[in-house]
C-alpha cells in the first residue's frame, strides 16, 4: 500500500519517538533489574557472613564453658562425666553433635556417633579456650576445641553446629527482598507506561504539525512541478512564502522559465542543422512526406534535388575547418536567396512553402520543389543553382571557387514514397560525379542498376584480398638508350571469379571512397616487398621497385610507418622500393603531401610524380615537391606520332623536368615509332607493352634470368642497371 507524504511524515515521527522511548526503556529497566539483582546478592552474602559470626561466636562461648568443665573428668576418663557434659551441651540450641578425644585422637565421649568420622584435631594444638578448627558441610559447622590439664592437653572438644536456622533466615529475609524488588518493579513499569505515553501524545502533534507547514505546501510544489513537466510553464506559483520553501519554488518558476527557452531550442535543433539553420534530414523527411500527399490529391509531381559539393573536402584540407564551415553557411544563404528569387514551376495555391531547403550533412544538401509542372523544369532549378556557385566564396582571405554535383529525382515517375525518392537523388547525384561533377543529372533505373552493380562489386571487393583474387602483375621499366632493364613497376590487378580481370581504374575508386583501400595499399606493400625480398634471395637486387599510394594515405599520413615496417621485416634497403602518386593526389593538397614526402625521403624511400600532364599539373610547386621524377600520361605518349605540337608538348615538360634534376619514364609505349620518338627529346625510361607486358613473380623470375643470360653472352657485367636516382628537387 503506497502512503501519502503527510502520512509517512506522521508515521516516520512517532515510529522515531516510539523507538527512542522504547529503547531508553528497555535501557532503564536492564540497568534496574541490574542494580537489584546485586543489592540482592549482596544483602543475602552481608547477611549470611553476620549469622556465621554470630554462631562461631556462640558457640566460642559454649566450647570454653564445656573446656573448663570437662579438663578434669577427661584427664581422670571419667566417661561417666564426660557422657553428662555432653548431655548438657546437646541440649543447647543449636548444638547437633559434640565429641570428646583423648590426646592420641582416639574418641572418648559422644552424643551422636553417626556423626563421627573424619580425622581428629590437627596434632599442632593450641592454647586451651579457644577454637583451633574450623570446617563447613552442607549443613553444619564443626569447631575442635583443645582440654587441657595443668598446660598440657589432654584431649579435644568437636563442637558441631547445625546451619539450618542460619539457613531458614536468610531465605525468609530473602523472600522479603524479592517482594520488595518486584513491588519496585511494578512502579517503574507504571512510570514508564506513562512517560511513553506522553511522549507519543508528544510525536503525534509534531507529526500533524509537521503534515500543516511543510507537507501540504510540498504537496503544492510537486503539483506545480508536474505541470511544468507536461508543458504547462504558464502556471502561477501555488504559494508565496518568504521561507526555504518560498526559494523553492521561486527556483522552480525560474526553471520552469528556462526550460520553456530550452525546450523550445530542442525542439528547433531536432528539426534543424545547428551550423545553417536549415532544416535537417528528420524535417526534409516530414516535409516531403507532406508533399508526396499533397501531390497525390493535386495530380502534380514534387521533385527532388540532391546537392554535393564538388571537391568540398579540399577546402577543409588546405583551408580549415572554419573556412569550410563558412563555406557551408555562404552556400546556404545562396542558395536560400536563388529559390527565393522564383522558380519556373507551377503556381503554389496552398499555403505551403513553395520549396524545402535542407542540409542531411557534410556537405550534402536537399531542395524539395512542392509542386513542377514536368520533369525538365527541376533542371531550370538546379541549373540556377550551378549559377549561383560561379561567384567565388572569399574563405580565410583566399577567393575559392567550388561547384556541385546535383541528382534530381521525381513523383511519381521514379518513386512513390519518402525513402525511394532520396535514394534515387543520391544514385543520381554521385552519376553526375563520375560524368565530370558541376552538373545535374535526372534520375533514370539504369542508374538504379548501376548503383546496385557498383554496391555488389564494393562488397565483392572487401573480400579479395581474403578470397585470394588480387594480383600483382609486375612490368619492367627500359632505359630508352640501351633497352636495359631499370626498374620494375607493381600493378594491382581483381580477378573477379564471375567477372574476370577489372583494372585498377574500376576497382580503386570503390576502395577509396569505402576505406577500403588503406587496407588494400597495405596488402600491396606488405606483398610487394615479400616478392623483392625474394627476387633478391634469387640474385637479382639491381633495380628498384615501385608502387602506386592511394590519396588516403596523403590525408592520414600512415603509410611510412607501415612502409618501414615491412622493409625492416624483409630486410630491405629502403632505396630498393620507390612510391608514386598521381598529379591529382599532389595538387588536394600540396603541403600535406610534401611533408609526408619529405617523411619518407628522409628515411631513404624515393617517390615519382604519376601521371603527369593529366591536366591537374602544380607547376608553380613542382620545384618544391621532394620527388625523384615524373611519369608521363600515356595520353600524352600515344599523341606524339601525331604532329610537331604534341612532340613539343613532351619536348617541354622532360626538359622542365631535367631542369629540375629529375628524370622521367614515359608510360603506354606500345610501338618503336614512340620509341624513337621519345629517345629523340631526351626521355629517359620507357614503359610499355611494346618491351613486355605485366606479369606475376614466377613469370618474371624467368624474364630476369633470360635478361641475364643474355647480358652474359653479350659480356656486359653486373646484373641490370637500377634506375639512377640523382638529386632529387629541394623542398621547401
Amino acid at each position: 500500500m503506497t502512503l501519502r507524504l503527510r502520512s509517512s511524515s506522521m508515521l516516520m515521527v512517532v515510529s522515531v519517538v516510539a523507538i527512542v522511548v522504547t529503547s531508553l526503556t528497555l535501557l532503564l529497566m536492564s540497568q534496574f533489574d541490574s542494580s537489584t539483582e546485586r543489592l540482592r546478592q549482596l544483602s543475602s552474602d552481608s547477611l549470611s557472613n553476620s549469622m556465621v559470626e554470630l554462631l562461631d561466636r556462640y558457640a566460642t562461648q559454649l566450647g570454653i564453658g564445656v573446656v573448663r568443665d570437662a579438663a578434669v573428668p577427661l584427664a581422670n576418663l571419667d566417661t561417666q562425666r564426660l557422657d553428662q557434659i555432653l548431655r548438657e551441651v546437646r541440649a543447647q540450641p543449636g548444638v547437633d553433635n559434640a565429641v570428646f578425644f583423648d590426646v592420641n585422637f582416639d574418641v572418648v565421649a559422644y552424643v551422636n556417633a553417626t556423626t563421627i568420622g573424619g580425622n581428629g584435631p590437627s596434632a599442632d594444638a593450641g592454647v586451651a579456650g579457644s577454637a583451633e578448627q574450623a570446617t563447613w558441610s552442607a549443613t553444619v559447622r564443626e569447631l575442635d576445641f583443645p582440654i587441657t590439664q595443668s598446660g598440657s592437653v589432654v584431649g579435644w572438644l568437636r563442637l558441631s553446629l547445625s546451619l539450618k536456622p542460619i539457613y531458614a533466615q536468610i531465605e525468609a529475609v530473602d523472600a522479603k527482598l524479592d517482594e520488595l524488588i518486584e513491588q519496585g518493579k511494578a512502579r517503574n513499569w507504571a512510570h514508564v507506561v506513562t512517560t511513553a505515553g506522553l511522549f507519543l501524545v508528544f510525536a503525534i502533534g509534531i507529526a500533524v504539525f509537521v503534515g500543516r507547514t511543510l507537507v501540504t505546501p510540498i504537496r503544492q510544489l510537486a503539483s506545480y512541478a508536474a505541470g511544468v513537466g507536461v508543458g504547462n510553464y504558464d502556471s502561477p506559483l501555488p504559494l508565496a512564502r518568504v521561507d526555504e520553501l518560498g526559494d523553492l519554488a521561486r527556483s522552480l518558476k525560474t526553471m520552469s522559465d528556462n526550460l520553456q527557452i530550452t525546450t523550445g531550442e530542442v525542439h528547433y535543433l531536432a528539426y534543424h542543422d545547428s551550423l545553417t539553420r536549415l532544416p535537417n534530414r528528420t524535417q526534409l523527411k516530414q516535409s516531403l512526406r507532406q508533399a508526396i500527399a499533397r501531390g497525390e490529391r493535386g495530380a502534380h509531381s514534387v521533385a527532388l534535388l540532391f546537392i554535393d559539393l564538388d571537391d568540398f573536402k579540399r577546402v577543409n584540407d588546405t583551408l580549415g575547418h572554419e573556412a569550410g564551415d563558412t563555406l557551408l553557411k555562404e552556400f546556404a544563404l545562396r542558395l536560400r536567396q536563388c529559390l527565393r528569387s522564383g522558380d519556373d514551376t507551377e503556381a503554389n495555391t496552398d499555403l505551403e512553402p513553395r520549396e524545402t531547403i535542407a542540409r542531411l550533412g557534410g556537405d550534402e544538401f536537399t531542395v524539395v520543389l512542392n509542386s513542377v509542372r514536368e520533369g525538365p523544369d527541376a533542371g531550370v532549378v538546379a541549373n540556377r543553382i550551378l549559377a549561383v556557385l560561379e561567384e567565388p566564396f572569399l574563405l580565410s582571405g583566399q577567393e575559392v571557387v567550388i561547384g556541385a554535383s546535383i541528382g534530381i529525382t521525381t513523383f511519381p515517375e521514379d518513386g512513390a514514397d519518402v525513402d525511394t525518392l532520396l535514394r534515387n537523388a543520391d544514385v543520381a547525384m554521385y552519376q553526375a560525379k563520375e560524368r565530370g561533377k558541376n552538373q545535374f543529372e535526372f534520375y533514370n533505373d539504369s542508374m538504379h542498376r548501376m548503383a546496385t552493380e557498383r554496391l555488389s562489386l564494393e562488397t565483392d571487393l572487401r573480400h579479395a584480398v581474403e578470397y585470394e583474387q588480387m594480383r600483382i602483375l609486375y612490368q619492367p621499366i627500359m632505359d630508352v638508350r640501351t633497352r636495359s632493364l631499370v626498374g620494375i613497376e607493381a600493378q594491382l590487378r581483381w580477378i573477379h571469379p564471375a567477372l574476370g580481370g577489372i583494372l585498377p581504374s574500376v576497382f580503386v575508386p570503390l576502395a577509396e571512397q569505402s576505406g577500403y583501400i588503406v587496407e588494400l595499399d597495405q596488402w600491396v606493400i606488405e606483398r610487394t616487398c615479400a616478392d623483392l625480398a625474394e627476387l633478391r634471395d634469387q640474385g637479382f637486387d639491381d633495380f628498384t621497385m615501385s608502387a602506386t599510394l592511394s590519396s588516403v594515405h596523403f590525408r592520414n599520413q600512415a603509410i611510412a610507418p607501415t612502409l618501414i615496417e615491412a622493409l625492416n621485416r624483409n630486410h630491405l634497403e629502403a632505396h630498393r622500393i620507390a612510391l608514386a602518386i598521381s598529379e591529382k593526389t599532389l595538387m588536394r593538397n600540396i603541403p600535406r603531401a610534401s611533408a609526408l614526402l619529405n617523411e619518407l625521403r628522409e628515411r631513404g624511400v624515393h617517390a615519382w610524380i604519376d601521371g603527369f600532364g593529366s591536366g591537374h599539373s602544380p607547376l608553380g610547386y613542382l620545384p618544391r615537391t621532394p620527388v625523384m621524377g615524373l611519369k608521363i600520361d600515356s595520353d600524352y605518349v600515344s599523341a606524339i606520332a601525331r604532329g610537331d605540337n604534341e612532340r613539343a608538348i613532351v619536348s617541354t615538360v622532360i626538359a622542365m623536368a631535367h631542369s629540375l634534376n629529375l628524370k622521367v619514364t614515359a608510360t603506354g609505349v606500345e610501338n618503336p615509332d614512340q620509341v624513337e620518338l621519345l629517345r629523340d627529346v631526351g626521355c629517359d625510361f620507357v614503359q610499355g607493352s611494346l618491351f613486355v607486358r605485366p606479369m606475376q613473380l614466377p613469370e618474371l623470375v624467368l624474364y630476369l634470368e633470360r635478361q641475364a643470360r643474355d647480358r652474359q653472352r653479350t659480356g656486359q657485367t653486373g646484373t641490370f642497371g637500377a634506375i639512377p636516382l640523382g638529386k632529387p628537387a629541394r623542398a621547401s
